[in-house]
């Protein structure tokens, strides 16, 4: 059975298709030097998922790594210090050692700030 409209268009896969032919289209238009007279209304700056710190400087991420499970192309990498125990909860644990997002990869799809328990992950 095919899934209703409304079930892609609320999982980011219609944003993730749009940013892709964009994208796409953006990097056609480079290479073959197609620009005009309005060559800044062409530009697109890419959005990637940044982590949201506190007052005091300190990432609201608690390691749980659903962004990493849900990143459709696998851009997100997060990275705890061995010593510390993994979160027993979704909303609970240590910062990350290392948050990295690997530019060439990221879609824009918004999913990883989606699925965030602690709303920690900020597409801008």
């Amino acid at each position: 059975m095919i899934a209703s409209l409304k079930f892609y268009q609320e999982h980011g896969v219609f944003k993730a298709l749009k940013m892709s032919i964009l994208s796409a289209g953006l990097q056609t238009v480079a290479v073959f030097g197609l620009r005009g007279k309005n060559s800044q209304q062409l530009q697109h700056t890419k959005k990637l998922p940044r982590l949201k710190v506190n007052d005091n400087g300190v990432s609201e991420c608690v390691s749980c790594n659903l962004c990493a499970e849900i990143c459709p192309t696998k851009a997100i990498s997060v990275e705890v210090e061995s010593k510390i125990q993994m979160p027993t909860t979704l909303t609970s644990g240590p910062a990350p050692k290392s948050f990295k997002i690997n530019e060439g990869l990221c879609l824009e799809c918004s999913l990883c700030e989606e699925v965030c328990p602690v709303d920690a992950i900020s597409v801008a």
